[in-house]
């Protein structure tokens, strides 16, 4: 028996993980706690982190990040970082792609359309650390653009 291929609707892309203690899949990162208000502003409360976590998945979102393996200080990585970034969406075809921080737009919004994405496709929003503006207007953004994306949730 063949495995199905997880549809992924909404893949989207930060800047690098958190450290070994703090990611978002571990649930206690400032960005996890803001994705799930975002969610829950959509969607409705979720009884738990783990809940929201199953939802998220579940509903073809994925977070992958420009620096999987950690934020690179050598600009001149950032190249390489994104054409590994354009291999990893071409292998997951995402319908829609959200940039979780303006300073990586660029870069990343290069690396979608080079593999494949729509331009109409890829969105940005304030990555949700620095202040609360940043925090809320992330969670309007996001949870905005979860309505009209995600189908029979």
């Amino acid at each position: 028996m063949t495995e199905k291929k997880k549809k992924v609707i909404i893949m989207f892309i930060a800047e690098a993980p958190g450290s070994t203690n703090n990611h978002f899949y571990l649930k206690n990162t400032n960005l996890f706690r803001a994705m799930r208000a975002a969610f829950e502003q959509a969607f409705g409360k979720f009884s738990s982190a783990d809940d929201f976590l199953d939802f998220f998945n579940k509903s073809g979102s994925v977070l992958d990040h420009l620096y999987p393996l950690g934020k690179e200080t050598s600009v001149n990585l950032t190249p390489y970082a994104a054409r590994q970034l354009a291999d990893r969406m071409r292998l997951i075809q995402p319908k829609h792609v959200i940039i979780l921080m303006k300073r990586i737009a660029p870069d990343v919004k290069k690396a979608a359309i080079d593999a494949g994405a729509s331009p109409s496709e890829i969105l940005t929003t304030a990555y949700p650390a620095g202040s609360e503006r940043n925090r809320q207007v992330f969670i309007n953004d996001i949870s905005t653009w979860l309505r009209h994306m995600i189908d029979n949730l």
